[in-house]
């Protein structure tokens, strides 16, 4: 069942507060008059449109975890995965944490005539890409779009957060290091990567770990709350 969304009108009164009309659902209003700093504490909680890709990395495994607590916090999740991604997490498993179906390249084109890359470019307020792995970055960085994730990023998505995670020659590879600026340019955001241990003993601990699931959300959080500012 979908979430209750707030929509609001405000207006100024002479005292400096805000006259707030709030609309909850259909038939269901209510005003009343908001300080400057209550106001920025509602709006810092709005429910947003988040789209979750998933690429093919070992810590794609770590993915529904990131969903479930993105839709814990109240957002709206939508998950697009590609062709990789199912190499370390079942389509499956990512369905049931987003409590609906799973966006991938063979979705892309629907019956309805709806192109999907559009359609979620301009239905998310964010795209998630967690785990994002050094490809991924990379296409983005040289606007390819022959994917569904990479060509809903080039489709003019509003706001995208990377959470890499890769080994850490990977990450510390002049490529990846040029491809992450020319994000960041973008006013592309970045989350992690964490420092630590590597999934595969045969690698030595360093930079390269996806972030903590608390620690992307907060990121999430923290983008819409400058967005508010």
């Amino acid at each position: 069942r979908s979430r209750p969304r707030l929509f609001c009108l405000q207006r100024r009164t002479s005292h400096g507060a805000w006259y707030q009309h709030v609309s909850i659902s259909a038939g269901q209003h209510f005003r009343f008059l908001l300080w400057p700093d209550l106001l920025r504490a509602l709006y810092t909680s709005w429910v947003a449109n988040v789209v979750v890709g998933v690429t093919g990395g070992i810590a794609a495994y770590k993915a529904p975890g990131v969903i479930r607590r993105l839709r814990e916090a109240g957002h709206e999740v939508r998950v697009v995965a590609t062709d990789a991604a199912f190499r370390f997490v079942p389509e499956e498993t990512l369905s049931i944490a987003a409590g609906g179906g799973v966006h991938t390249n063979e979705t892309w084109w629907e019956h309805s005539g709806r192109v999907e890359h559009v359609s979620l470019a301009r239905w998310a307020d964010l795209v998630l890409v967690a785990p994002a792995t050094a490809d991924a970055m990379a296409r983005a960085a040289i606007g390819l779009g022959d994917d569904l994730l990479s060509a809903t990023i080039l489709a003019g998505a509003r706001g995208v957060l990377w959470a890499p995670a890769m080994n850490p020659e990977m990450w510390s590879n002049p490529s990846t290091v040029r491809n992450v600026e020319t994000l960041k340019g973008w006013g592309h955001r970045f989350v992690g990567p964490a420092e630590g241990l590597m999934a595969s003993a045969e690698e030595e601990p360093g930079v390269g770990r996806l972030a903590d699931e608390a620690e992307i959300v907060a990121a999430v959080a923290a983008i819409f709350a400058d967005d508010d500012s």
